[in-house]
Order: structure tokens, then sequence, then C-alpha cells
């Protein structure tokens, strides 16, 4: 599709503007996380499994556990019957939602006890499949060209 963009970079652009040649990916904006969102609506099957990124962003309420290991236990296991962790596996219900602080938010189920959470998708990665790439290439290009979307909702 492109000299200027690498194999990722090309599949996001095919997503945002089909059939034109793009030098460079745009930031993040309304109207890109809308045609992403239709994007994503046809291809992730319900059922899909997910599990989160690392302990950061929707998850970061558990790093503070990740280093404290007398305290970790006890107060994490309970938190963590009510809260959803990086470590638990998922299945993708529906894209939810677009929400100027967290871009696309879909909503899954935890798969140990069906509990329900709406989380960014960028938070999430699919364990291994066919669509690995489809959530993977959102969350490079939601991370790396948000610019002008968090400036414009500050």
């Amino acid at each position: 599709m492109s000299d200027f963009l690498d194999e990722e970079e090309t599949r996001i652009a095919a997503i945002l503007f089909p059939g034109k040649k793009v030098k460079e990916l745009p930031d993040v904006t309304l109207k890109h996380l809308q045609t992403y969102s239709e994007y994503l609506k046809k291809k992730l099957p319900k059922g899909l499994l997910l599990t989160g990124r690392e302990s950061v962003g929707y998850f970061d309420w558990e790093e503070s556990f990740e280093w404290d290991d007398d305290r970790h236990n006890k107060e994490y296991e309970k938190l963590r019957k009510e809260r959803a962790s990086y470590r638990d596996k998922f299945l993708f219900m529906e894209v939810k939602m677009i929400d100027p602080e967290d871009n696309i938010v879909v909503t899954v189920s935890r798969v140990t006890d069906q509990k329900i959470f709406d989380i960014p998708l960028h938070d999430l990665a699919v364990c291994p499949s066919e669509e690995f790439s489809i959530v993977d290439d959102y969350g490079f290009w939601v991370v790396n060209y948000e610019g002008a979307w968090v400036k414009n909702h500050e």
C-alpha cells in the first residue's frame, strides 16, 4: 500500500483509508475511531478469547501487588474476584462504545465466572488466533498516534 509504512502500519492504513495510499498514519480522532470501530464490529467474532496486556491502564490496580508479596495473597485475591485482572481470560462479547479517555471499549465476559466487564480494547490482547493482529494493530495505533485526540478532549 505504501513505501513509507511498515507492515503493521500498512494494515492499519488499509482499515482507515481503504484503497488509498498514505505516507503516514493519522492521529487518533473520533472519525477514525468510528471507522476502526465499525471494522472491529465486522471482524471480531463473539467468543474470541482475550487476556490483559499488562498491569497498566485498566489493570493498573494490580501493579502495586506485583512488588509486595506479603500483601499480595489475601487482599489481591479478594480484589481479583471483583475486578478484572490482566491475568484473566475473557470472551469477547461486543464493541460497546467510543470513549474520549479509553478510545474503543469492548464488553467481555470473564471465563472463570462469566462476570461482565467493559475494558478499553488497547488494554487487551488476543490469545493466539487468526484475529491476533487485528487487536494488536489497533493497540499499536492508539498508543502511538493518540496525540491530537487526547489534546482535544482534555
